[in-house]
């Protein structure tokens, strides 16, 4: 019994790159049973017509403005709500998919029925230079080590899907039923760093998840939205936020990467001759910390 797939899309800002990628969606040699858009772009009324005229009359549309949407997890979650297939695939809004993408993927579930979740790789991602190479290597160690990695890094020589512990929330799909009541941390505003990982950690550790490298995209990192300081503050305030959410056991793994994260910052003060990359690992932490902390109180109002 064939399966069907919902493609949920956010984006905001970005109309260039959407419209790209639902081209590359129009193209698909297997498509879609339904697209989703979540669009927060504020003040144009948003782009149905368009997209409307992009995507062939045998895939539903549902595109939803609202620009008071405060990011991205919130969208995706807006999104599942409504979300029919028996499968969800999530993109990002500036990628375009190789024609096959979803037939390689529909084929990737037919033959991994135990997954709960299945990703693809992007046919441009380059290894990270020397110095975050060997400093990641030195500093990010027990649930800070990213697995996908070096999966993106020797796509080209892989040819079987790869068990991992985290998926990336730009290229991955879901099976609907796996992943029933669950949802992205809504307190994660704007480009919600983090949100994927901590999605996948509250799957839980009996959670099958799987990068394909047969399903390939294109990641067109468009500049539009995206934080432009120094990589230390993303990285304090993503890793902060899953510490206190996912990992306050591994106490000692996390002290050694704050060591990693002065190291990088003074080296970054040093050779741009100002203190701002340590101000920035400070703002990092404190947003990362200051995220968690909501996510907790929620919980226990909740609860």
């Amino acid at each position: 019994m064939s399966q069907t797939i919902s493609i949920i899309i956010p984006t905001k800002d970005r109309y260039d790159s959407l419209f790209r990628t639902l081209r590359s969606i129009a193209d698909q040699t297997a498509r879609p049973s339904e697209v989703i858009i979540v669009d927060q772009t504020p003040g144009t009324g948003g782009a149905r017509g368009e997209v409307l005229k992009i995507c062939p009359v045998e895939i539903q549309v549902n595109y939803i403005w609202n620009p008071e949407i405060p990011g991205g997890a919130v969208a995706r979650n807006v999104a599942m709500e409504k979300a029919s297939g028996d499968l969800m695939l999530f993109l990002d809004d500036d990628v375009t998919l190789h024609p096959d993408f979803v037939e390689r993927l529909l084929s990737s579930w037919t033959e991994h029925p135990e997954a709960t979740g299945i990703s693809g790789v992007p046919d441009n991602y380059s290894p990270p230079g020397a110095f975050y190479h060997r400093w990641s290597q030195i500093f990010m160690r027990g649930p800070f080590q990213d697995d996908r990695q070096p999966v993106y890094w020797r796509a080209a020589e892989i040819q079987t899907p790869i068990r991992v512990t985290r998926l990336s929330g730009g290229m991955t799909s879901f099976r609907l039923s796996a992943i029933s009541g669950s949802q992205f941390d809504a307190n994660l505003r704007g480009v919600s760093d983090g949100e994927d990982v901590d999605f996948c950690m509250h799957l839980g550790p009996d959670a099958t998840l799987l990068i394909d490298p047969r399903c390939k995209l294109t990641h067109h990192f468009d500049p539009a939205g995206r934080e432009k300081d120094h990589w230390v503050r993303r990285h304090a305030r993503a890793y902060t936020y899953l510490y206190l959410r996912n990992w306050r056991s591994h106490k000692l793994a996390y002290a050694w990467l704050w060591c990693g994260w002065i190291l990088a910052a003074i080296l970054g003060c040093t050779s741009r001759r100002s203190i701002n990359p340590l101000r920035l690992l400070a703002s990092g932490y404190r947003e990362g910390r200051g995220m968690a902390g909501a996510a907790r109180s929620e919980h226990s109002i909740m609860g």
